[in-house]
Order: structure tokens, then sequence, then C-alpha cells
């Protein structure tokens, strides 16, 4: 799908791509669509090398991380002769916010599109990440909850590992924000783009505390998982340990020998089922002196 942006009366409104459009979206294109942005002034846009510095003149190639409701989708761009193209396998939609606030904004060049494109990328990561922290407020409560119900800290490692997720996405975003930006400041270091620099900046730290936080919690929760699994062995220890000793006098009286003392014995058994009861109480005695119970 191909949409496109073209100057009409000294403002930007949808047009024919096929005329000379100021920006030209390319999503999931199919072949002829991309035969026919390949005669663009400056061709398909491609992947930029890394390390790749940008010129006074010739083309801006640079691609950025749009974070999606579907997920992070790779946008590359390219700028060239007042025109700028951009390629991604997302939506058709991915981009639209960005083309109507260019049109809302006033906007009328092809250098004022790329600029709105990453301030929209910048806004959908800033929110991603409030939406992050919000949440890992509610994740919080659960991991230290006094009384957590049966299973809960289980269903908290899953919630933590999806805000891991969505952290490292947003890291990834303004990580192609920030070079971004530096090859456009290699050919205009305008104040907004400064601006903008410096909050991707801030967004990146912020985005860093969060991932610090979510490891802090993730250990947390990871550690109470394993506190309860010793516990259950724990009793299961004891357990074993108290009627060890009553196995064991069973065990000699159930041999099956021709001779044995006290077979007998008229009150054997009572005597047997006492025995029983003074070792697992003396046993019992012996944990509760070493604070094992």
């Amino acid at each position: 799908m191909i949409n496109a942006l073209a100057l009409h009366n000294g403002t930007l409104a949808p047009a024919d791509p096929f005329g000379a459009a100021v920006w030209v979206d390319l999503a999931a294109p199919t072949t002829d669509e991309r035969a026919w942005a390949s005669q663009c002034p400056g061709g398909l846009p491609a992947e930029p090398r890394l390390f790749w510095r940008a010129r006074q003149e010739g083309p801006l190639d640079l691609a950025i991380t749009l974070l999606g409701e579907d997920g992070p989708v790779r946008v590359v761009c390219r700028l060239i002769a007042g025109q700028l193209v951009t390629l991604h396998d997302g939506p058709e939609g991915l981009t639209a916010p960005a083309r109507e606030r260019l049109v809302a904004e006033g906007g009328i060049s092809a250098d004022d599109a790329l600029l709105t494109l990453v301030e929209e990328a910048a806004e959908r990561a800033a929110a991603r990440l409030s939406a992050v922290r919000r949440t890992l407020s509610g994740v919080s409560e659960d991991v230290f909850d006094e009384t957590p119900k049966p299973g809960a800290v289980r269903g908290v490692v899953r919630r933590l590992g999806a805000l891991g997720t969505a952290t490292q996405e947003v890291a990834d975003s303004l990580t192609s924000l920030s070079l971004a930006l530096s090859l456009m400041a290699g050919r205009d270091d305008s104040a907004d783009i400064k601006t903008l620099k410096s909050d991707v900046a801030n967004l990146a730290e912020r985005a860093e505390a969060l991932d610090r936080a979510i490891d802090f919690q993730l250990n947390a929760a990871l550690g109470l998982i394993a506190h309860d699994q010793n516990t259950v062995t724990v009793l299961l220890s004891i357990t074993a340990a108290l009627f060890l000793p009553p196995t064991l006098i069973a065990s000699i009286f159930g041999m099956n020998f021709a001779d044995m003392p006290g077979l007998k014995f008229h009150h054997g058994f009572l005597v047997c089922l006492a025995a029983m009861g003074l070792a697992a109480g003396a046993m019992a005695a012996i944990l509760r002196w070493r604070r094992v119970l």
C-alpha cells in the first residue's frame, strides 16, 4: 500500500503518489509498488550501513524502529531531492498518526516529515514506558504481598517477563532514534533536533532504570518461589526423619526368622507401638532442640 502527501496551496494533503509527493510511505508494498518506488528520485530506501556518516548533499538513509500495536516495526527512510520515502512491512496505518500530525502542524517539507516521524516514534516509546511503569507498580504489590494467593508468584514471573520484553523493545526503538538523529544532525543540527536528541537520551535512561527495576522484581519473585520450594523440601525431610525410628523398629520385628526373642510376649504389640511413639517423640525433641521445627 502506498500513501503520499504532496504540497497543495502551501499545505500538505493526501495526494497521488505518482505525482510530486513530499512524503511517500510504502507499507508492505507489492512487487508492482516496489517497481514503481524504485523509479523515485532516490530509489527504494535501503538499510543504512553501520558507521555511515551523513553528507551535506546526496541521499540521507536511516532506519528507525517504530512501536506498533502488534510489536516493533523497522522503518527504512530515504530523504533526497525534497522527498521522503519510507518503507516498512507493518500495517498501512503504522505511519498514519505521523502523517496526520505533520498536516496538522503545518509541515511543508520532506525534512519536516522526517522530523515528525521521529517525534512520533519517540512519543510512542515514552507512552510505552509509562504503561510499563504503571503495570510494574501493580506487579510489585503482588510480589511483596504478605498473604499471596497460591501460584500468584509464578503468574508474576510471566508478567515480569512480558514487561521486560516491552522495555527491551522500547530500548531498541530509542537506540535507532538516537542513531537516526545523529545522522540528521550531521546535515542540519537545528534546535529541534538537539531537543529531540536530549529527549531520546532521557527516555533511554528511563528505560534502563525500568529494566533494572524489572530485574529486581524478577529476582525477588524467583527468590520467593525458591523459598516456597525449600519450605516444602524441609517439611518432607522432617516428616521422613520423624518416621525413620518407627520404621526401623517395625523392620526389625517384621523379619522372618524361626527364632526371634519377644515374638511370644503377650504385650509385645503394645510395647512396639510405645517404642515407636517414644522414638518419634525423641526425634521431634531433637529437631526442636536444633531449631529445625
